[in-house]
């Protein structure tokens, strides 16, 4: 089955008719991911194994909406809801310059979508939003950044320019 939309985005901002947040503030794996933190926890687990967890939980999430879409007997055409994902696996195994891992394998296992859409953030957003969900994870939101835009061009996603500015324009000057 093919799913409508998958939209890259860390910055949601707030909730849009036609999109689901698959890794919502109040969700399970944020809520997962806070009692590590306050066990103390997230910050002794090595970076891989952290990225690993999320890449999964990705996939589950999406194949979670693959399977309520064929239970509601909806063709892909007819779904218009863009599945909000905050970070791209691949890409942060890159920006932490993790050389060993899974995510193109797990990735391989994500439904397909009709449409791809990218909206860059700037760095400091890419930042802000990596630490809300990951913690004190070691990695390079320029590497990211640069790399999900390769990824964009390489495999035909739709680039939604303009995130990076509107997120210039909420932000304070400092």
């Amino acid at each position: 089955m093919e799913l409508d939309g998958l939209l890259l985005d860390p910055a949601p901002g707030e909730p849009s008719p036609g999109t689901r947040d698959l890794f919502p503030p109040s969700g399970e794996f944020r809520r997962a991911m806070e009692r590590l933190r306050l066990a103390g926890v997230l910050e002794r687990l090595p970076a891989e194994t952290a990225l690993h967890i999320y890449a999964y939980e990705v996939l589950e999430r999406l194949r979670e909406e693959e399977a309520r879409a064929a239970s509601t007997g909806r063709k892909g055409g007819e779904e218009t809801t863009l599945l909000r994902v905050p970070f791209w696996p691949s890409a942060l195994f890159e920006a932490a310059r993790i050389r060993s891992h899974a995510a193109f394998e797990i990735q391989s296992l994500f439904p397909r979508f009709r449409r791809r859409i990218l909206r860059p953030r700037p760095v400091e957003t890419l930042r802000e939003k990596a630490g809300e969900i990951f913690g004190a994870l070691e990695w390079d939101p320029d590497l990211y950044a640069g790399s999900l835009r390769s990824m964009a061009e390489e495999e035909g996603w739709t680039v939604e320019e303009g995130g990076e500015e509107e997120e210039r324009k909420r932000s304070p000057k400092r």
